[in-house]
Protein backbone atom coordinates (compact mmCIF):
# COMPACT_ATOMS: atom_id res chain seq x y z
CA UNK A 1 0.00 0.00 0.00
CA UNK A 2 1.45 3.37 -0.96
CA UNK A 3 0.94 6.89 0.31
CA UNK A 4 0.49 9.11 -2.72
CA UNK A 5 1.20 12.25 -0.68
CA UNK A 6 4.91 11.59 -0.18
CA UNK A 7 5.72 8.46 -2.18
CA UNK A 8 6.72 6.39 0.88
CA UNK A 9 5.84 2.71 0.92
CA UNK A 10 4.09 1.52 4.10
CA UNK A 11 4.17 -2.16 5.06
CA UNK A 12 0.96 -4.16 5.24
CA UNK A 13 -0.09 -4.29 8.89
CA UNK A 14 -1.81 -7.21 10.58
CA UNK A 15 -5.54 -7.20 11.34
CA UNK A 16 -6.28 -4.92 14.27
CA UNK A 17 -3.20 -2.80 13.66
CA UNK A 18 -3.45 0.75 12.44
CA UNK A 19 -1.53 3.74 11.23
CA UNK A 20 -1.74 7.50 10.97
CA UNK A 21 -0.66 9.52 7.97
CA UNK A 22 -1.24 12.83 6.26
CA UNK A 23 -3.16 12.59 2.98
CA UNK A 24 -1.94 15.47 0.87
CA UNK A 25 -4.66 15.19 -1.77
CA UNK A 26 -7.32 15.81 0.88
CA UNK A 27 -5.16 18.04 3.11
CA UNK A 28 -6.17 16.04 6.16
CA UNK A 29 -4.78 13.61 8.70
CA UNK A 30 -6.09 10.06 8.28
CA UNK A 31 -6.20 7.09 10.63
CA UNK A 32 -6.48 3.62 9.17
CA UNK A 33 -6.99 0.18 10.72
CA UNK A 34 -6.77 -3.21 9.02
CA UNK A 35 -9.74 -5.56 9.26
CA UNK A 36 -9.71 -9.39 9.48
CA UNK A 37 -11.18 -9.67 5.97
CA UNK A 38 -8.22 -7.80 4.45
CA UNK A 39 -10.09 -4.53 4.03
CA UNK A 40 -9.35 -1.32 5.87
CA UNK A 41 -11.45 1.14 7.83
CA UNK A 42 -10.51 4.80 7.71
CA UNK A 43 -11.28 7.94 9.61
CA UNK A 44 -10.42 11.36 8.16
CA UNK A 45 -9.99 14.41 10.38
CA UNK A 46 -12.60 17.10 10.12
CA UNK A 47 -10.03 19.92 10.28
CA UNK A 48 -7.94 20.68 7.19
CA UNK A 49 -4.16 21.07 7.29
CA UNK A 50 -1.31 19.52 9.24
CA UNK A 51 -2.34 21.14 12.51
CA UNK A 52 -2.24 19.35 15.85
CA UNK A 53 -6.05 19.34 16.25
CA UNK A 54 -6.59 17.10 13.23
CA UNK A 55 -3.79 14.78 14.25
CA UNK A 56 -5.11 14.43 17.79
CA UNK A 57 -8.57 13.61 16.42
CA UNK A 58 -7.35 10.70 14.28
CA UNK A 59 -5.03 9.45 17.05
CA UNK A 60 -7.97 9.26 19.44
CA UNK A 61 -10.10 7.51 16.81
CA UNK A 62 -7.36 4.96 16.15
CA UNK A 63 -6.93 4.19 19.86
CA UNK A 64 -10.69 3.57 20.15
CA UNK A 65 -10.73 1.47 16.96
CA UNK A 66 -7.82 -0.73 18.07
CA UNK A 67 -9.49 -1.25 21.47
CA UNK A 68 -12.80 -2.12 19.77
CA UNK A 69 -11.03 -4.54 17.42
CA UNK A 70 -9.45 -6.30 20.39
CA UNK A 71 -12.86 -6.49 22.12
CA UNK A 72 -14.61 -7.66 18.96
CA UNK A 73 -16.91 -4.64 18.90
CA UNK A 74 -15.40 -2.75 15.96
CA UNK A 75 -18.16 -1.81 13.52
CA UNK A 76 -17.20 -2.80 9.99
CA UNK A 77 -20.46 -2.40 8.13
CA UNK A 78 -21.01 -0.11 5.15
CA UNK A 79 -21.58 3.59 5.68
CA UNK A 80 -25.23 4.64 5.40
CA UNK A 81 -27.53 7.25 6.82
CA UNK A 82 -29.97 6.49 9.61
CA UNK A 83 -32.89 7.07 7.23
CA UNK A 84 -31.47 4.59 4.70
CA UNK A 85 -31.02 1.96 7.40
CA UNK A 86 -34.49 2.53 8.89
CA UNK A 87 -36.14 2.20 5.47
CA UNK A 88 -34.33 -1.12 5.02
CA UNK A 89 -35.31 -2.22 8.53
CA UNK A 90 -38.97 -1.34 7.98
CA UNK A 91 -39.17 -3.23 4.69
CA UNK A 92 -37.01 -6.29 5.32
CA UNK A 93 -37.10 -6.81 9.10
CA UNK A 94 -40.17 -5.13 10.56
CA UNK A 95 -42.93 -5.71 8.00
CA UNK A 96 -42.39 -9.51 7.67
CA UNK A 97 -42.31 -10.01 11.45
CA UNK A 98 -45.20 -7.92 12.85
CA UNK A 99 -48.85 -7.40 12.05
CA UNK A 100 -49.42 -4.96 9.22
CA UNK A 101 -51.23 -2.53 11.49
CA UNK A 102 -48.19 -2.47 13.80
CA UNK A 103 -45.91 -1.94 10.80
CA UNK A 104 -48.02 1.02 9.66
CA UNK A 105 -47.74 2.56 13.13
CA UNK A 106 -43.96 2.08 13.27
CA UNK A 107 -43.52 3.55 9.80
CA UNK A 108 -45.66 6.54 10.69
CA UNK A 109 -43.71 7.34 13.86
CA UNK A 110 -40.34 7.08 12.13
CA UNK A 111 -41.42 9.06 9.07
CA UNK A 112 -42.96 11.89 11.04
CA UNK A 113 -40.63 12.24 14.02
CA UNK A 114 -37.25 10.58 13.39
CA UNK A 115 -36.46 11.09 9.69
CA UNK A 116 -36.76 14.91 9.71
CA UNK A 117 -34.47 15.24 12.75
CA UNK A 118 -31.91 12.44 12.39
CA UNK A 119 -32.46 10.95 8.95
CA UNK A 120 -29.34 12.49 7.36
CA UNK A 121 -26.98 11.51 10.20
CA UNK A 122 -24.69 8.60 9.40
CA UNK A 123 -25.82 5.45 11.16
CA UNK A 124 -22.41 4.74 12.71
CA UNK A 125 -22.28 8.29 14.08
CA UNK A 126 -25.59 8.26 15.94
CA UNK A 127 -24.88 9.02 19.59
CA UNK A 128 -26.95 9.12 22.78
CA UNK A 129 -26.78 12.91 22.45
CA UNK A 130 -28.64 12.70 19.14
CA UNK A 131 -31.39 10.58 20.68
CA UNK A 132 -31.56 12.79 23.76
CA UNK A 133 -31.94 15.86 21.54
CA UNK A 134 -34.76 14.18 19.63
CA UNK A 135 -36.49 13.30 22.89
CA UNK A 136 -36.12 16.85 24.24
CA UNK A 137 -37.48 18.39 21.05
CA UNK A 138 -40.50 16.09 20.98
CA UNK A 139 -41.25 16.69 24.66
CA UNK A 140 -40.95 20.43 24.17
CA UNK A 141 -43.54 20.27 21.42
CA UNK A 142 -45.90 18.12 23.47
CA UNK A 143 -49.30 19.74 23.85
CA UNK A 144 -52.61 18.44 25.21
CA UNK A 145 -54.14 16.56 22.30
CA UNK A 146 -57.76 17.05 21.39
CA UNK A 147 -59.95 13.92 21.33
CA UNK A 148 -59.83 12.47 17.86
CA UNK A 149 -62.94 11.32 16.07
CA UNK A 150 -61.03 9.25 13.55
CA UNK A 151 -57.69 7.57 13.29
CA UNK A 152 -54.82 9.52 11.76
CA UNK A 153 -54.06 8.74 8.12
CA UNK A 154 -50.67 7.16 7.64
CA UNK A 155 -48.28 8.87 5.22
CA UNK A 156 -46.62 6.81 2.52
CA UNK A 157 -42.88 6.08 2.81
CA UNK A 158 -40.68 9.06 2.02
CA UNK A 159 -37.21 9.37 0.62
CA UNK A 160 -34.45 9.26 3.27
CA UNK A 161 -34.39 12.56 5.11
CA UNK A 162 -37.50 13.87 3.39
CA UNK A 163 -40.29 15.22 5.58
CA UNK A 164 -43.53 13.31 4.93
CA UNK A 165 -46.66 15.14 3.94
CA UNK A 166 -50.15 14.53 5.22
CA UNK A 167 -53.55 16.07 4.77
CA UNK A 168 -54.05 16.35 8.51
CA UNK A 169 -54.40 19.82 10.00
CA UNK A 170 -51.48 20.90 12.15
CA UNK A 171 -53.41 20.50 15.39
CA UNK A 172 -53.88 16.78 14.69
CA UNK A 173 -50.09 16.32 14.83
CA UNK A 174 -49.89 17.51 18.41
CA UNK A 175 -47.92 15.07 20.47
CA UNK A 176 -48.62 13.33 23.71
CA UNK A 177 -45.99 11.92 26.08
CA UNK A 178 -47.04 8.43 24.99
CA UNK A 179 -46.24 9.32 21.36
CA UNK A 180 -42.75 10.37 22.41
CA UNK A 181 -42.29 7.13 24.34
CA UNK A 182 -43.57 4.93 21.49
CA UNK A 183 -41.34 6.72 18.96
CA UNK A 184 -38.21 6.17 21.04
CA UNK A 185 -39.15 2.53 21.61
CA UNK A 186 -39.47 1.94 17.87
CA UNK A 187 -36.11 3.62 17.27
CA UNK A 188 -34.57 1.50 20.04
CA UNK A 189 -35.94 -1.67 18.46
CA UNK A 190 -34.59 -0.73 15.04
CA UNK A 191 -31.11 0.14 16.35
CA UNK A 192 -31.02 -3.07 18.39
CA UNK A 193 -31.15 -4.92 15.07
CA UNK A 194 -28.32 -2.73 13.77
CA UNK A 195 -26.18 -3.84 16.73
CA UNK A 196 -27.07 -7.47 16.06
CA UNK A 197 -25.98 -7.09 12.43
CA UNK A 198 -22.69 -5.48 13.41
CA UNK A 199 -23.60 -2.08 12.00
CA UNK A 200 -23.36 -0.43 15.43
CA UNK A 201 -21.10 -1.22 18.37
CA UNK A 202 -23.84 -0.36 20.86
CA UNK A 203 -27.37 0.96 20.90
CA UNK A 204 -27.32 4.72 21.67
CA UNK A 205 -30.91 4.46 22.96
CA UNK A 206 -29.67 2.31 25.85
CA UNK A 207 -28.10 5.37 27.42
CA UNK A 208 -31.19 7.57 27.13
CA UNK A 209 -33.83 7.56 29.88
CA UNK A 210 -37.23 6.95 28.39
CA UNK A 211 -39.90 9.56 29.20
CA UNK A 212 -42.68 8.76 31.62
CA UNK A 213 -46.09 8.50 30.04
CA UNK A 214 -49.00 7.57 32.26
CA UNK A 215 -52.11 6.14 30.67
CA UNK A 216 -54.84 8.73 30.35
CA UNK A 217 -58.12 8.03 32.13
CA UNK A 218 -60.67 7.34 29.42
CA UNK A 219 -64.14 8.80 30.08
CA UNK A 220 -66.87 6.16 30.20
CA UNK A 221 -70.61 5.89 30.70
CA UNK A 222 -71.98 5.36 34.20
CA UNK A 223 -74.71 2.83 34.97
CA UNK A 224 -77.61 5.21 34.35
CA UNK A 225 -76.06 6.39 31.08
CA UNK A 226 -75.57 2.81 29.89
CA UNK A 227 -79.30 2.19 30.38
CA UNK A 228 -80.12 5.34 28.39
CA UNK A 229 -77.74 4.28 25.65
CA UNK A 230 -79.31 0.81 25.38
CA UNK A 231 -82.78 2.34 25.15
CA UNK A 232 -81.61 4.78 22.48
CA UNK A 233 -80.15 2.11 20.17
CA UNK A 234 -83.27 -0.06 20.25
CA UNK A 235 -84.51 -0.59 16.67
CA UNK A 236 -81.40 1.12 15.26
CA UNK A 237 -80.00 -0.73 12.22
CA UNK A 238 -76.74 -1.17 14.15
CA UNK A 239 -78.42 -2.06 17.46
CA UNK A 240 -76.55 -5.36 17.67
CA UNK A 241 -73.17 -3.64 17.24
CA UNK A 242 -73.85 -1.13 20.00
CA UNK A 243 -75.36 -3.64 22.42
CA UNK A 244 -72.47 -6.08 21.96
CA UNK A 245 -69.97 -3.25 22.42
CA UNK A 246 -71.44 -2.13 25.75
CA UNK A 247 -72.12 -5.63 27.14
CA UNK A 248 -69.16 -7.76 25.97
CA UNK A 249 -66.24 -5.31 25.87
CA UNK A 250 -65.01 -6.58 22.49
CA UNK A 251 -62.59 -4.39 20.54
CA UNK A 252 -64.05 -2.64 17.50
CA UNK A 253 -62.01 -4.84 15.12
CA UNK A 254 -63.28 -7.97 16.87
CA UNK A 255 -66.88 -6.78 16.63
CA UNK A 256 -66.67 -5.93 12.92
CA UNK A 257 -65.03 -9.29 12.12
CA UNK A 258 -67.71 -11.41 13.84
CA UNK A 259 -69.43 -14.01 11.67
CA UNK A 260 -72.67 -15.78 12.40
CA UNK A 261 -70.70 -19.03 12.74
CA UNK A 262 -68.96 -17.38 15.72
CA UNK A 263 -72.31 -16.90 17.51
CA UNK A 264 -73.73 -19.75 19.59
CA UNK A 265 -77.31 -18.69 20.21
CA UNK A 266 -78.20 -21.90 22.03
CA UNK A 267 -75.15 -21.64 24.25
CA UNK A 268 -75.66 -17.88 24.66
CA UNK A 269 -72.03 -17.07 23.82
CA UNK A 270 -69.77 -15.85 21.05
CA UNK A 271 -66.25 -16.83 20.06
CA UNK A 272 -63.59 -14.25 19.14
CA UNK A 273 -61.54 -15.81 16.34
CA UNK A 274 -60.31 -12.88 14.25
CA UNK A 275 -60.16 -9.11 13.93
CA UNK A 276 -60.37 -6.68 11.03
CA UNK A 277 -59.19 -3.17 10.24
CA UNK A 278 -59.15 -1.03 7.13
CA UNK A 279 -56.31 0.82 5.43
CA UNK A 280 -56.19 2.50 2.04
CA UNK A 281 -53.17 0.50 0.92
CA UNK A 282 -54.67 -2.97 1.37
CA UNK A 283 -58.37 -2.44 2.02
CA UNK A 284 -59.89 -4.68 4.71
CA UNK A 285 -57.25 -6.72 6.52
CA UNK A 286 -58.37 -9.74 8.57
CA UNK A 287 -55.87 -11.08 11.08
CA UNK A 288 -55.63 -13.27 14.14
CA UNK A 289 -56.68 -11.61 17.42
CA UNK A 290 -54.17 -9.46 19.27
CA UNK A 291 -52.85 -12.29 21.48
CA UNK A 292 -53.59 -15.88 22.47
CA UNK A 293 -55.77 -14.65 25.32
CA UNK A 294 -57.73 -12.51 22.85
CA UNK A 295 -59.02 -15.70 21.20
CA UNK A 296 -61.75 -16.24 23.74
CA UNK A 297 -65.32 -17.21 24.47
CA UNK A 298 -67.58 -14.45 25.80
CA UNK A 299 -70.97 -15.12 27.36
CA UNK A 300 -73.94 -13.15 26.05
CA UNK A 301 -76.39 -11.22 28.18
CA UNK A 302 -80.13 -11.60 27.57
CA UNK A 303 -80.28 -8.15 25.99
CA UNK A 304 -77.39 -8.98 23.65
CA UNK A 305 -78.98 -12.27 22.57
CA UNK A 306 -82.30 -10.53 21.87
CA UNK A 307 -80.55 -7.78 19.89
CA UNK A 308 -78.76 -10.37 17.77
CA UNK A 309 -82.01 -12.17 17.01
CA UNK A 310 -83.64 -8.93 15.85
CA UNK A 311 -80.55 -8.06 13.85
CA UNK A 312 -80.61 -11.39 12.05
CA UNK A 313 -84.22 -10.80 11.01
CA UNK A 314 -83.35 -7.34 9.68
CA UNK A 315 -80.37 -8.74 7.81
CA UNK A 316 -82.48 -11.46 6.19
CA UNK A 317 -84.97 -8.84 5.01
CA UNK A 318 -82.16 -6.70 3.58
CA UNK A 319 -80.66 -9.70 1.79
CA UNK A 320 -84.02 -10.44 0.19
CA UNK A 321 -84.38 -6.78 -0.81
CA UNK A 322 -81.07 -6.44 -2.67
CA UNK A 323 -81.15 -9.94 -4.16
CA UNK A 324 -78.11 -11.02 -6.18
CA UNK A 325 -76.13 -7.94 -5.18
CA UNK A 326 -75.79 -9.36 -1.66
CA UNK A 327 -72.26 -10.50 -0.73
CA UNK A 328 -72.17 -13.75 1.23
CA UNK A 329 -69.54 -13.06 3.87
CA UNK A 330 -71.44 -14.44 6.88
CA UNK A 331 -70.72 -11.15 8.66
CA UNK A 332 -72.84 -10.22 11.66
CA UNK A 333 -72.12 -6.50 11.25
CA UNK A 334 -72.08 -5.53 7.58
CA UNK A 335 -73.04 -2.82 5.11
CA UNK A 336 -76.24 -2.69 3.05
CA UNK A 337 -75.09 -5.43 0.65
CA UNK A 338 -73.35 -7.76 3.10
CA UNK A 339 -69.85 -6.36 2.75
CA UNK A 340 -67.52 -5.44 5.63
CA UNK A 341 -68.15 -2.21 7.50
CA UNK A 342 -65.58 0.49 8.30
CA UNK A 343 -65.68 2.47 11.52
CA UNK A 344 -65.90 5.63 9.44
CA UNK A 345 -69.13 4.30 7.90
CA UNK A 346 -71.05 4.70 11.16
CA UNK A 347 -68.92 6.69 13.59
CA UNK A 348 -70.20 10.18 12.79
CA UNK A 349 -73.38 9.39 10.89
CA UNK A 350 -74.79 7.06 13.57
CA UNK A 351 -72.81 6.65 16.78
CA UNK A 352 -71.98 10.30 17.47
CA UNK A 353 -75.52 11.38 16.59
CA UNK A 354 -76.96 8.85 19.04
CA UNK A 355 -74.83 10.24 21.86
CA UNK A 356 -75.73 13.83 21.09
CA UNK A 357 -79.45 13.16 20.64
CA UNK A 358 -79.65 11.46 24.03
CA UNK A 359 -77.41 13.97 25.89
CA UNK A 360 -74.77 11.34 26.58
CA UNK A 361 -71.05 12.09 27.04
CA UNK A 362 -69.16 12.54 23.78
CA UNK A 363 -66.98 9.44 24.19
CA UNK A 364 -65.16 7.39 21.57
CA UNK A 365 -66.50 4.06 20.38
CA UNK A 366 -63.56 2.31 22.06
CA UNK A 367 -64.68 3.89 25.35
CA UNK A 368 -67.64 1.48 25.35
CA UNK A 369 -65.12 -1.30 25.97
CA UNK A 370 -63.75 0.65 28.93
CA UNK A 371 -67.32 1.19 30.12
CA UNK A 372 -67.87 -2.57 30.36
CA UNK A 373 -64.71 -3.13 32.39
CA UNK A 374 -65.30 -0.16 34.69
CA UNK A 375 -68.89 -1.15 35.47
CA UNK A 376 -67.95 -4.77 36.16
CA UNK A 377 -65.17 -3.76 38.57
CA UNK A 378 -67.37 -1.22 40.37
CA UNK A 379 -70.04 -3.89 40.81
CA UNK A 380 -67.50 -6.10 42.55
CA UNK A 381 -66.63 -8.53 39.75
CA UNK A 382 -63.29 -10.27 40.20
CA UNK A 383 -60.53 -8.67 38.03
CA UNK A 384 -59.66 -12.13 36.65
CA UNK A 385 -63.13 -12.38 35.07
CA UNK A 386 -62.78 -8.89 33.62
CA UNK A 387 -59.38 -9.83 32.21
CA UNK A 388 -60.81 -12.91 30.49
CA UNK A 389 -63.76 -10.98 29.04
CA UNK A 390 -61.54 -8.23 27.63
CA UNK A 391 -58.89 -10.62 26.35
CA UNK A 392 -55.97 -9.05 28.23
CA UNK A 393 -52.85 -11.21 28.27
CA UNK A 394 -52.26 -10.62 32.00
CA UNK A 395 -54.30 -9.42 34.95
CA UNK A 396 -51.63 -6.74 35.51
CA UNK A 397 -52.70 -5.07 32.25
CA UNK A 398 -56.30 -5.03 33.45
CA UNK A 399 -55.47 -3.54 36.83
CA UNK A 400 -53.05 -0.99 35.32
CA UNK A 401 -55.58 0.12 32.69
CA UNK A 402 -58.35 0.54 35.22
CA UNK A 403 -56.31 1.74 38.19
CA UNK A 404 -58.63 4.77 38.41
CA UNK A 405 -61.34 2.41 39.68
CA UNK A 406 -59.18 1.31 42.62
CA UNK A 407 -60.29 4.07 45.04
CA UNK A 408 -63.93 3.10 44.49
CA UNK A 409 -63.14 -0.59 45.04
CA UNK A 410 -61.20 0.23 48.19
CA UNK A 411 -64.06 2.31 49.55
CA UNK A 412 -66.47 -0.55 48.87
CA UNK A 413 -64.15 -2.92 50.73
CA UNK A 414 -64.01 -0.56 53.71
CA UNK A 415 -67.81 -0.25 53.70
CA UNK A 416 -68.11 -4.03 53.83
CA UNK A 417 -65.71 -4.16 56.76
CA UNK A 418 -67.68 -1.43 58.54
CA UNK A 419 -70.90 -3.42 58.12
CA UNK A 420 -69.15 -6.60 59.20
CA UNK A 421 -67.88 -5.12 62.46
CA UNK A 422 -70.79 -2.74 63.15
CA UNK A 423 -71.74 -4.75 66.26
CA UNK A 424 -68.40 -4.09 68.00
CA UNK A 425 -69.69 -1.21 70.15
CA UNK A 426 -72.65 -3.24 71.46
CA UNK A 427 -70.61 -6.27 72.53
CA UNK A 428 -68.63 -6.91 75.70
CA UNK A 429 -64.97 -7.63 75.28
CA UNK A 430 -65.44 -11.31 76.15
CA UNK A 431 -68.32 -11.76 73.75
CA UNK A 432 -66.41 -9.90 71.03
CA UNK A 433 -63.37 -12.12 71.43
CA UNK A 434 -65.51 -15.26 71.19
CA UNK A 435 -67.39 -14.00 68.12
CA UNK A 436 -64.25 -12.93 66.34
CA UNK A 437 -62.56 -16.26 67.04
CA UNK A 438 -65.58 -18.02 65.56
CA UNK A 439 -65.84 -15.72 62.52
CA UNK A 440 -62.17 -15.75 61.67
CA UNK A 441 -61.55 -19.45 62.30
CA UNK A 442 -60.41 -21.41 59.17
CA UNK A 443 -63.23 -23.07 57.24
CA UNK A 444 -62.86 -26.77 56.46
Amino acid sequence: MSDTSNGRQRRRRDAGEGSIFYLGSKERWVAEINLPDGKTKRHMAHAKGKGAAGKREVQEWLREAVRAAQDGTLVTGPQQTLASYLQHWLTHVCEPSVKYKTFITYRYLLNVHVFPELGNVRLDRITPQHVQALKAKMLKETKPAKPRDAKQPVPAPTAPGETPTTEQPAEELRLSPRTVLHTLRVLHRALREAVRQGLLARNPCDLVTMPRASKPQVPTLDEEQVVRFLRAVRQDPLEALYVLAVTTGLREGELLALRWQDIDMAGRALQVRRTVWYCKEKGFVYTEPKSASSRRRVELTDIAKAALERHRERQAAQRHLVGEVWEENDLVICNAIGGPLKVDDFYRSSYKKLLAANMLPDITFHALRHTVATQLLIQGEHPRIVQEMLGHSTIAITMDTYSHVAPTLQQQAVDRLNRRFAMVDSLTVGTLDTDLETDLAPRN
